[in-house]
């Protein structure tokens, strides 16, 4: 038996009758399929603007690039999480301010943004990440933000459909970003999404994907490169998004299994009751002298177990200049003990409780 850690669940056949109207039709880079993911998601994440990317980078690059900063402003992110919610600003001229994380949820600790802002005059956003599919403390979040006048960037490459107080993630913040990975909740092989309310930003976004023009014209007002999505792309994700809340109840229906079978040898995911985790990745947390044989013995059993993520960013040597040697507590605790076992829609029954049943057997305990 091999079971992966992520795997789409895709309508096949749906997916082949768009793909031979795309053909028949000859529209690869624009149409049909596009404009109606971008409707379909914005309704469905509940903003008024949404912009389809090549990925969640190129994503998280225009909603950068999409605000008022100048190079050499600051911005706040974790670090911990996948290296683009920093390399983006960074790209652009702007310097990561790295801050640690809440020891339960993963995400940025709250008191440590109001602390950063009070320390440092030059921070202009924050890049929140809802990491692992958890929302951050977005709320709190927010009121910082607003009281020091500076923008909010988040990163919901992994939580689509996570909410705060029931409300979606992705709408709190100035401009969200999100990631069709095919490792996350919906694919498109390859490609993102960048959703705002606010028109400026998301002409300035739509500009920036497409070499800095407003339409297909050859009139440049700024600068900008190419991050557009294809339609063909776009059609991969229509035929998944249709099916959103079952994938979704099907991952949290998954996880509730794994935390009534592992909360007694592992730590398990932590939900707030006033948030919902929509787990796109299943992070569990052990002692860091057993992880690296529980991973190994894991893969030996065909389980594929993946560390998410081993290095933080503060201590990354292409950020090494921008990390002043400080030290990020929790961070590097956490990393050295966090990992990540199968999760996804097309999971059946024997293969969850395999995962269950070897787990247990690592630790000694037969079912």
């Amino acid at each position: 038996m091999r079971i992966r850690i992520s795997q789409p669940l895709i309508n096949k056949d749906e997916f082949l009758e768009y793909l031979n109207n795309i053909l028949s039709n000859n529209e690869f880079s624009y149409g049909k399929y596009l404009e109606l993911l971008e409707m379909e998601f914005k309704k469905y994440v509940g903003v008024r603007y949404s912009l389809a990317t090549s990925s969640g980078t190129s994503a998280l690059l225009a909603a950068f690039a999409s605000l008022d900063l100048k190079p050499g402003d600051k911005f706040i992110v974790p670090s911990f999480t996948f290296i683009a919610s920093a390399s983006s600003g960074v790209f652009l001229g702007y310097i990561p301010i790295f801050a640690d994380i809440d020891e339960e949820t993963y995400n940025i600790r709250v008191d440590e943004v109001k602390e950063k802002l009070e320390e440092d005059d030059k921070i202009r956003a924050i890049v929140v990440v809802h990491l692992y599919g958890l929302p951050a403390d977005i709320g709190k979040i927010v009121k910082i933000a607003k009281e020091y006048g500076v923008y909010i960037i988040e990163d919901c490459a992994q939580a689509l459909g996570a909410e705060y107080h029931n409300r979606k993630v992705g709408t709190f913040g100035d401009v969200a970003i999100f990631s069709f990975y095919p490792t996350k909740i919906i694919t498109t092989g390859e490609g993102g999404m960048l959703v705002t309310n606010n028109e400026d930003i998301y002409l300035k976004a739509k500009a920036f994907i497409n070499h800095g023009r407003a339409d297909n014209s050859y009139l440049h007002k700024s600068l900008g490169l190419n991050f557009r999505m294809s339609n063909l792309n776009a059609a991969l994700g229509v035929v998944q998004i249709k099916e959103l809340d079952k994938i979704i109840e099907k991952r949290r229906i998954i996880a509730r299994i794994y935390n009534e079978n592992l909360k007694d040898l592992v730590i398990v995911p932590k939900e707030p009751n006033y948030m919902r985790h929509v787990y796109n990745i299943y992070t569990i947390r052990v002692k860091s002298t057993v992880r690296d044989r529980l991973i190994s013995y894991l893969i030996n059993k065909g389980i594929e177990a993946k560390i998410y993520y081993p290095i933080p960013l503060h201590m990354q040597p292409v950020f090494k200049k921008y990390s002043y040697n400080k030290r990020l507590k929790y961070v590097e605790k956490i990393c050295k003990e966090v990992l990540s076992i199968p999760i996804h829609p097309a999971m059946n029954e024997e293969e969850i409780h395999y995962v269950i049943d070897s787990i247990k057997k690592f630790f000694g305990y037969e079912s």
